[in-house]
């Protein structure tokens, strides 16, 4: 399962990377980055530097995840709160748990990498215009479903590790 599930979290980041260099072509050399609580610009960037930036966090940030949940653990560093944990962690329990781990990190990762996608993608769309502005109904329909992706996935991650019994 973890093989999976990191083979489709590879295929997104290589996915995204080309779509983010594909696309970063549409983006004018100076072009709105950042956008206020109403859409409006207040901050600019280079195209080079953005997308550099996005394509650094789309494959840095599933790393940081993998590493902080899945590697982290196994040599005794746990940066997540782990619900039962000296249950799960029991010798007998251990490798499993750890396995676990990386599935959850590997699930957050792919979320992760959606996001940051479709946010890319809406940053195209906030900078064809001559005066750019941020989409609102767009950019808040993938926060929702972001928000709503990742309480599931808490949820989730909740109920995998509760004590049995």
């Amino acid at each position: 399962m973890n093989r999976l599930l990191y083979v489709l979290l590879a295929v997104l980041v290589i996915a995204a990377v080309a779509i983010i260099a594909g696309t970063s072509v549409q983006l004018p050399p100076r072009m709105a980055s950042h956008f206020g609580a109403h859409g409006e610009v207040n901050g600019w960037s280079s195209r080079e530097s953005y997308e550099l930036a996005m394509i650094g966090i789309v494959i840095g940030v599933p790393l940081a995840l993998l590493a902080g949940m899945a590697w982290l653990p196994r040599v005794g560093i746990c940066l997540r709160k782990l619900p039962n944990r000296q249950y799960w962690l029991a010798p007998e329990r251990r490798a499993r748990t750890f396995e676990r781990l990386a599935a959850f990190a590997s699930v957050a990762g792919c979320l992760l990498v959606i996001f940051l996608t479709a946010i890319h993608l809406i940053v195209i769309e906030a900078n064809a215009s001559p005066r750019p502005a941020l989409p609102t109904a767009p950019f808040i329909t993938v926060m929702l479903a972001f928000a709503v992706a990742m309480i599931v996935w808490a949820v989730a991650y909740t109920y995998g590790f509760r004590r049995p019994g």
